[in-house]
């Protein structure tokens, strides 16, 4: 009882700390729609923290693994407007000081600041936390962090794998652990406070390590010459979308065993997870493609994503019994015979919903801006 009191518990903060959605202005600059979404994301995420404790079972961290997602999503498009270098190291002195304990001083100053710039060129991307380095990116590391362990925790749910106690014991310890972690950095680095603090429309930043499945392909930024609709727009089309055909050739060409072990399923798993991505842009834009042409263009895209994900859980389980050793061998066998049918079944309603037809009608429907006035852009790299 007192576990599914929790299970309730965590939906009813979910529910209660979703803000109404509010269509864009048109004339809202891209700082102008992050400013909106982003806090209120990550708000509600980190509400639902307390929700993981040391009975949460597998099934039950659907809504703080849900939340990660969309504030991590929301962080990736929106991530060219925040800030990328912060707390930098500050002089001990100033240089125009005249005595010799002044001059120690600003000396030590410069010398921490080229320590830090060292470590921001050469060891920033070990995960070290320290002076001048980017909070934008250590927010978003703890995020992923969390979605991908609970991710592994929830699987034992989802794929319907028979587990024991010490597997549930031994991937839940591994979300507490994060959870402590999280905890403390959003409460040192006040988190909240660096995605509220006011955002500038003429500029914009770049990260080390920012996710592909947004803006990072063929090229494509913001420009500050463009409202935030025509941006998103401009993403989807230009980005998510321009990319989604350019893989589906190679994601069709599939066979089943491929989709049991590298690179195989590397393909299949980031092509499910740039559908996914689409999908988390048209749910918090619904006016990206009008009144009334929302549901008819993605119904195909949410069907597909979701049985993708089916078979997804059969490959998980395959390789779950797999590691078991050869007293699995049947369960892998099924697991395996599954994730092969599901495939097929996956393969014959691209074919019959003409997925690559379906993008392209997407990207004709999206928004183009008229030709951008020339505006001063200051970027920062």
């Amino acid at each position: 009882m007192a576990r599914r009191a929790l299970h309730i518990t965590a939906f009813a903060i979910l529910l209660t700390s979703l803000p109404l959605l509010a269509i864009a202005d048109p004339e809202d600059s891209y700082a102008d729609l992050a400013a909106r979404v982003v806090p209120a994301k990550l708000r509600q995420a980190l509400k639902l923290l307390p929700c993981l404790t040391a009975d949460t079972g597998p099934g039950e961290v659907k809504p703080l693994r849900v939340s990660l997602l969309e504030a991590r999503e929301q962080l990736d498009v929106f991530s060219f407007a925040f800030p990328n270098r912060i707390r930098d190291a500050e002089p001990l002195a100033s240089a125009e000081v005249l005595t010799t304990w002044g001059r120690v001083k600003a000396a030590i100053g410069e010398l921490l600041r080229a320590i830090v710039d060292w470590i921001n060129k050469h060891v920033i991307d070990t995960g070290v936390r320290g002076l001048g380095r980017d909070l934008w990116l250590d927010m978003r590391a703890d995020l992923d962090e969390g979605y991908e362990v609970l991710g592994d925790f929830q699987d034992l749910d989802h794929s319907l794998v028979e587990y024991n106690q010490t597997d549930m014991e031994v991937k839940r310890a591994v979300c507490l652990d994060w959870q402590r972690r999280i905890s403390r950095h959003s409460a040192t680095d006040r988190y909240l406070e660096f995605v509220s603090t006011p955002l500038h429309s003429d500029e914009l930043y770049t990260h080390k390590h920012s996710s592909k499945l947004f803006w990072g392909y063929n090229g494509v930024t913001p420009d500050t010459a463009l409202t935030g609709l025509q941006n998103l727009a401009l993403m989807m089309r230009s980005s998510q979308l321009a990319q989604l055909l350019a893989w589906y050739p190679n994601v069709t060409a599939l066979q089943p065993d491929d989709l049991l072990q590298d690179p195989g399923h590397t393909t299949f798993h980031k092509f499910r997870k740039l559908i996914r991505s689409i999908l988390a842009v048209l749910a918090e834009f619904p006016e990206l493609l009008g009144p009334g042409r929302k549901e008819p263009h993605t119904r195909v895209a949410e069907r597909l994503f979701h049985d993708l994900g089916q078979t997804n859980d059969k490959v998980f389980a395959y390789q779950f019994y797999s590691s078991r050793g050869a007293e699995w061998a049947a369960e892998a066998e099924e697991a395996h015979q599954q994730a092969a049918e599901g495939w097929s079944d996956n393969l014959d309603f691209m074919a019959s919903a003409q997925v690559d037809v379906m993008a392209r009608c997407i990207a004709a429907t999206l928004p183009r801006g008229e030709q951008p006035l020339p505006q001063r852009r200051r970027r920062h790299m």
